[in-house]
Formats: C-alpha cells, structure tokens, sequence
C-alpha cells in the first residue's frame, strides 16, 4: 500500500499493507467510519483497534443510559420481513376465480 492511514484517536499509523482491505480484516482490526458533515460533505475516519473500541463504547452508552443514535454511516438493523403468503397480482392479467383453474387434457 502506498499510502499509510492515521488513526483519528490516537494518530497511530497503520501498519504496512497490501490494500486498506487488509487493515480491516481480523488480522489487524482498523475499523473506517464515515459521518457527514455540517456542510454535507463526507467525512472518512480510520481508528486503530484501540480507539475504536473506545469510539463504540461512547457511542453506544448516552448520559442518560439510552443507546446513543446511529449516525448516518453506522448500519441499522432492519425489521424482519414476512414473506407474502400468495403472489402478488399481474398488473397483465385478471386474477382467476379460486378453483377455475383446471389443467386441460391433451387430446392424442
């Protein structure tokens, strides 16, 4: 890699790699956030293994003992999703009476 990244907390470099793949992998745990700005633009910032943990625990407990808000470039989890228990409609073709339906035979 040619370029080393910088730890925002502490101002470690990282350490010599391929790719900045390789830094976030289980080897050598550097995490990247990303936040927007004020003004809109994104901000990117890479965390040694050490201070991120710091970062996550400060993010995740609030003074009054809530969960702190996701920022904008933190993953939410989503609710489960109920698979429709029949098809949606054709927007093409009517929708068959129930029991209309009967395989015609071929005639030989």
């Amino acid at each position: 890699m040619q370029e080393r990244q910088v730890c925002v907390g502490c101002g470690k470099k990282s350490p010599e790699t391929e790719t900045n793949y390789t830094l976030i992998s289980a080897q050598f745990g550097w995490r990247l956030s990303r936040t927007r700005s004020p003004d809109g633009s994104t901000l990117i910032e890479w965390r040694c293994p050490t201070c991120w943990r710091e970062y996550k625990k400060a993010r995740t407990s609030a003074p009054d003992g809530l969960p702190a808000p996701p920022s904008s470039g933190d993953r939410v989890p989503t609710p489960a999703v109920r698979a429709p228990t029949a098809p949606p409609e054709s927007p093409w073709r009517p929708a068959s009476p129930p029991g209309s339906y009967a395989p015609q035979r071929r005639s030989s």
